[in-house]
């Protein structure tokens, strides 16, 4: 019995090395698939850092659908003045959480400084609301309240650029419009400067 047990020996210990060497191998294997699983949404999380990073840069144009994706990620409180039929539109948004929206006509890219581009700015602050009273109220600023509350006011020598306060939003809208009084016509058209919003599907 001794000799069979002897002879069993030889035939035993080649199985259990070959299933050593097949356990390894596929530890090595599921490691380095897990491996680059991680690498791999490693470097796609930090590509899309980077895709979102440009979008927010004002140096790209971008379109409706996109601005809207773009704000909604940012979750900063951005105004603009409606989508507007044969242009495009910039971000930039800066540390502080300022955003401005500007509207790029299609013959022109987001680099240019063309003149006639309309610019809707958006500035956190603070009591927003009560500092925008305060600066209403100073000498050669004209003002007034639009119907749903918000207040309007400007320098009466500089009619392309208009600002807008909300009640208890602590935020200032800047409208700019090189063309005389398309900036003050925006800030008269009730609900016409507004927060973008997601778009909505369906």
């Amino acid at each position: 019995m001794s000799s069979e047990a002897h002879s069993d020996l030889p035939l035993a210990e080649p199985k259990l090395a070959g299933r050593r060497r097949f356990t390894l191998a596929l530890s090595i294997i599921l490691a380095l698939l897990l491996g680059f699983s991680i690498s791999t949404v490693i470097s796609s999380g930090k590509i899309a850092e980077q895709k979102y990073l440009l979008k927010i840069s004002g140096t790209v144009t971008l379109d409706e659908a996109e601005l809207r994706a773009v704000a909604a990620e940012s979750q900063e409180i951005i105004y603009w003045a409606g989508a507007l039929q044969g242009y495009s539109y910039s971000l930039t948004i800066g540390t502080s959480g300022s955003a401005i929206v500007r509207y790029i006509p299609d013959s022109a890219t987001a680099q240019s400084d063309s003149i006639s581009q309309r610019a809707i700015a958006t500035y956190p602050s603070a009591q927003a609301w009560d500092k925008s009273l305060i600066a209403a109220g100073r000498a050669g600023v004209t003002s007034f309240r639009n119907p749903d509350g918000s207040l309007v006011f400007y320098d009466g020598k500089e009619s392309t650029s208009i600002f807008m306060a909300f009640p208890e939003q602590d935020i200032q809208v800047e409208i700019f419009d090189a063309r005389i009084g398309q900036a003050l016509n925006l800030a008269l058209l009730v609900g016409q400067i507004q927060r973008i919003e997601a778009e909505k599907n369906g």
